[in-house]
This record gives structure tokens, C-alpha cells and sequence, in this order.
């Protein structure tokens, strides 16, 4: 999702959200009731976060607005060490990075012994090596953007949108910013992984259901693994 640069736009784009979460509350009362019936209508506990029309089978499907809304930079609404599998593509680079600790910390809490946190995002390692270093990569990567942004790119420029407002990005991470919080939180194993080699086969078919849908996700696209 893009936004416009500047502070009015910004403050706009923020009332909007806060309007709709207020319109939103009827769901807001009802998502406790509805947690209990996922967790007593499934052996295995998976969270999919911040996946807005997209359902995959046998998660708890969940966004900030919508039937669950659940706020990942605040406290989970989750027993303690309940989940099996949590999963997210694309949302934590919308997050501040005080709240992406919150978020990590929060996860582990309620992640059983051996639960694993799927992370698919953004990976600033991959942006700047196709970017600069690989000109097969650059090309479609900058014109994939230039369809989002309706002018044309350079690195310099997509690099700067990609990390303030215009999509709404807070902090994009690499291995080693993910790395450095996880392991501060105690996570036993933190590592990026392939598509194949996703532990999960729901979330292994969406992955490649985006990747076919466009050469941009697929380049700029990290997974990483952790696991508690």
C-alpha cells in the first residue's frame, strides 16, 4: 500500500485507520469468542498476522481491521506457549523497530517449545544487492515498483520509498537485525530458508502462489525461520 509523502498526508492516512478500527469494533467484541472456537476446533494452533484477504486454511486469519482484529504491536491475545506455527508475509516491515521487539517477544511467549515464527518480508540484503550488484535483478525489480509508484525509479529513490512513508515501511530488516532480537529474546534458531524448505506445506503453496505472481515480490523477499 502506498501513501503520499508529507506530514498532512501521513496525519490523513492515520484518521482513516483510526476510523476504521473504531467502525470495526463490533468484531473487536466478538474476537475473543471466536479465538476460543479456533482453539477448540483445532489440534494445531496456527496465526496467520496481517494477511487482509488472504485465508489460509486452518490458520486463525487475522488482521488489525477485520473479523479478528488483533494490534501485533500490542499484547497477543494468546495463552502462554499455545501456538504451534506463526505466520506473517510482508507486515513487519510496517512496524516501528521498538514495536517489532514487542512483536517478537510477544510471539515467543505464547509459541510452544519447538513453535516456529515464519517471517516473509522485504530483505534490505536483497534490495541492495539487486539494486547495485546483480543488473539481471535490477531491471525487473525497479519496473515492478515503477507500477506501483506510476513514475520512474532509480535505486536511490525506490530504496528511500521502500524505507519511509510511501508504503507505509517503518524498518526493513536483514538476517542480522532479525537475528540480533530474536536471540536477545531466547529464539534457539533463527535462519533464513527457501521456499521449499518452509515447514509448513499451507503456507509453502501461498508463498508460491506470490512469487508466481510477480518477479518483484520474488526478489526482494526474504523468509526466515525461528524457532523457539
Amino acid at each position: 500500500m502506498k501513501r503520499d509523502e508529507g506530514l498532512f498526508n501521513h496525519f490523513l492516512f492515520n484518521c482513516k485507520l483510526e476510523l476504521k478500527k473504531l467502525l470495526n469494533f463490533p468484531h473487536r467484541i466478538t474476537r475473543r469468542s471466536k479465538i476460543k472456537k479456533y482453539y477448540k476446533t483445532h489440534d494445531e494452533i496456527k496465526i496467520h498476522f496481517g494477511g487482509g484477504k488472504d485465508k489460509l486454511e486452518g490458520f486463525l486469519n487475522t488482521d488489525i481491521i477485520g473479523k479478528i482484529p488483533i494490534n501485533i504491536t500490542k499484547k497477543l491475545p494468546f495463552p502462554l506457549e499455545s501456538v504451534n506455527i506463526i505466520y506473517s508475509c510482508h507486515v513487519i516491515e510496517h512496524l516501528f523497530y521498538k514495536h517489532f521487539k514487542n512483536f517478537l517477544k510477544e510471539s515467543f511467549r505464547v509459541l510452544k517449545k519447538d513453535g516456529k515464527h515464519i517471517i516473509m518480508t522485504p530483505s534490505l540484503t536483497r534490495l541492495i544487492n539487486a539494486l547495485y550488484y546483480e543488473e539481471d535483478l535490477k531491471s525487473p525489480l525497479l519496473k515492478g515498483h515503477e507500477k506501483l509508484a506510476g513514475v520512474e525509479l532509480d535505486p536511490a529513490l525506490l530504496l528511500n520509498r521502500m524505507m519511509n512513508t510511501y508504503y507505509g515501511h517503518r524498518f526493513i530488516h536483514d538476517l542480522e537485525s532479525i537475528n540480533r532480537v530474536a536471540e536477545k529474546i531466547g529464539y534457539s534458531e533463527i535462519k533464513i530458508i527457501k521456499i521449499p524448505d518452509i515447514p509448513d506445506e499451507i503456507i509453502k503453496k501461498y508463498a508460491i502462489m506470490r512469487e508466481n505472481k510477480g518477479e518483484r515480490w520474488k526478489i526482494e523477499t526474504e523468509t526466515y525461520l525461528l524457532i523457539k
